[in-house]
């Protein structure tokens, strides 16, 4: 890849910080995603915030909320990116970042990742996706559960990419305990370039972490 093609890789990553492509957003649980809602209830720990109004006061604990920078990749010359946006700024994150939180338990902790895909080939290639969520998973390091999405969507959409067309897909979520994840791209995920071998691309993988500060009174 040419250094012009990585410039230009950072300029869309800039002008890109809306959806684009996919239609509307949906909420399934805690996520709010681009693409179509799987209408499944919510797993244990990813509903909605509690919507009654019986105590205006909540209880509230000191959290630090660490944030990995952009995790990138090339699966032969089509750009992966996974990387949070800033909590705040709501730009791209690209570096590690920590937040000291005072959270209402009953909402969540939000983050928002966005995923991307930068096609720097001289012709179009395939992309092949689940459909139903953003096509990634979240696990919890520690126990190895997957807490994102609840289920496998069967539902599997192609997409071409013409040559510097890039895909993005931007996920809301909230955390509602103390978790050691990790955001990973789906294994259904596939990159084709007609008349070439299928790409054998690796996993990419972008961390996080939220800590209950034990001392906070």
């Amino acid at each position: 890849m040419t250094v012009k093609k990585m410039v230009k890789l950072f300029c869309f990553n800039v002008l890109f910080l809306t959806m684009i492509g996919c239609g509307q957003d949906f909420s399934v649980g805690g996520a709010s995603l681009q693409g179509t809602g799987n209408g499944l209830p919510p797993p244990p720990g990813l509903g909605n915030a509690n919507d009654s109004n019986s105590d205006d006061v909540f209880k509230q604990d000191q959290y630090t909320l660490r944030l990995s920078g952009a995790a990138t990749d090339l699966c032969g010359l089509v750009v992966r990116e996974i990387q949070f946006l800033d909590l705040y700024q709501k730009t791209d994150l690209r570096k590690d970042a920590s937040y000291d939180l005072k959270v209402d338990k009953d909402k969540g902790t939000p983050i928002e990742i966005k995923l991307s895909f930068l096609n720097n080939y001289s012709d179009k290639v395939i992309l092949e996706y689940p459909d139903c969520n953003v096509p990634l998973d979240f696990y919890n390091t520690e126990t190895k559960d997957q807490l994102f999405p609840e289920m496998q969507c069967s539902i599997i959409k192609k997409v071409e990419l013409m040559p510097d067309e890039e895909r993005i897909f931007q996920l809301k979520y909230k955390l509602f305990e103390p978790v050691k994840g990790v955001w990973q791209l789906n294994n259904q995920v596939k990159i084709t370039i007609p008349s070439e071998p299928e790409e054998e691309c690796g996993e990419l993988q972008l961390p996080l972490e939220l800590i209950e500060n034990k001392n906070f009174s």
